[in-house]
């Protein structure tokens, strides 16, 4: 787990391992970046007019005016490819100093997994997930895979301090007697930049990295619609 002196910055990705293909890596990144953000500004995000009530809170407490749905854009291999980069953009060098294991819950981060295991630049990478309820027959697992006693990163299409499958996927890995890593990566940052912070755990701080926050995206639908012109 890091300390206060771990240089493990909490941030957004800026480069990927992208090197040696006659390209501009900074140039290639910013544009596959920004060809992600308008596939999840334009179908990855259910917006409703203010007022609305088509968009029921969670636990049906009011109502949202957005809400993020992120199957449709990361369910295209462009951008399981350019996520899994961006992951071991930041995370090789840090895997060949302290080896590591990644998890996350169903179903959103099984993809982003999958996709990170395929692109790991020859590295033999344990992975497994939790499920989001524990099996009722069988060996009425919670956790489907196996997994090693590496720590854990934790990766996931999105989270917030608060987000409840971050805390699923975090419980469960520390009820197992497995240790975290003490980072996470996810596509999108339900928060603002300056928001960005430690999640506490009983093992330490966690930091989120990211690709994306919400000041990406145009959240409200007067805002989206002003800015395609309509």
């Amino acid at each position: 787990m890091e300390t206060e002196d771990t240089p493990f910055p909490t941030t957004t990705v800026v480069e990927t391992v992208e090197k040696g293909n006659g390209a501009d890596p900074q140039a290639q990144f910013l544009a596959q970046r920004l060809a992600l953000r308008n596939l999840i500004n334009d179908i990855g995000l259910r917006r409703t007019p203010m007022g609305s009530r088509e968009l029921l809170g969670w636990e049906g407490k009011g109502y949202y005016n957005w809400q993020f749905q992120m199957r449709g854009p990361l369910l295209n291999a462009a951008s399981l490819s350019f996520v899994a980069r961006c992951f071991w953009g930041l995370y090789y060098n840090r895997y060949r100093e302290n080896t590591f294991q990644i998890a996350g819950s169903e179903s959103g981060s099984l993809p982003i997994i999958a996709a990170i295991l395929m692109h790991a630049p020859s590295l033999l990478v344990n992975a497994f997930s939790v499920r989001k309820e524990r099996k009722a027959y069988g060996l009425c697992n919670i956790i489907e895979g196996q997994p090693t006693r590496e720590p854990v990163v934790i990766v996931d299409d999105l989270t917030s301090p608060v987000h409840e499958t971050m805390w699923h996927t975090l419980n469960h890995v520390m009820q197992a007697g497995l240790q975290l890593y003490g980072g996470a990566f996810v596509v999108v940052w339900k928060g603002r930049r300056e928001q960005m912070a430690l999640i506490p755990t009983s093992q330490g701080n966690m930091r989120v990295e990211s690709i994306y926050t919400v000041e990406d995206f145009d959240l409200t639908l007067e805002d989206y619609l002003a800015n395609r012109g309509q």
